[in-house]
């Protein structure tokens, strides 16, 4: 069971990339002014894009990191590729609120909550999985 986790997970991280170079073409064409004609000149192609990802990394991330199954594979070998999808949908969520705000004006605070909820989420994830180092105390009676 362990070896067929160990080959998920390697494609997984290589999905992860793909993931990632998605992202980055999404901010870029944020920031080139691809979404800043109007409503009418949305892009629903890169919606979508953002949408998939918004739906599908999280998710995976979480089963990764909480999953019954992937529980066999030690956190350390799983932590980072979890954490890697958890912060892909983060950044997509928040590219996708820039856009909508680009697009339709600016927004009220509101409109940003859930982006900042969930980067705090994945900030809490990202601390419960690194759990802070101890020292090794000197032995004082061999």
């Amino acid at each position: 069971m362990e070896a067929v986790l160990q080959r998920r997970l390697a494609v997984y991280r290589v999905g992860l990339w793909v993931c990632l170079g998605v992202t980055l073409a999404l901010g870029v064409t944020l920031l080139a002014g691809d979404l800043a004609a109007g409503p009418a000149d949305f892009p629903y192609g890169w919606a979508t894009l953002w949408l998939l990802l918004i739906i599908a990394a999280p998710p995976l991330g979480i089963v990764m990191l909480i999953g019954p199954v992937w529980r066999t594979l030690p956190l350390a070998r799983r932590r980072a590729t979890a954490i890697g999808y958890l912060i892909v949908g983060g950044l997509d969520l928040g590219l996708l609120a820039a856009g909508i705000a680009v697009t339709l004006g600016p927004l009220d605070l509101g409109f940003w909550l859930l982006p900042l909820l969930y980067a705090v989420g994945v900030g809490l994830a990202i601390l419960a999985t690194h759990p802070p180092r101890r020292k090794q105390g000197e032995e004082l009676f061999p």
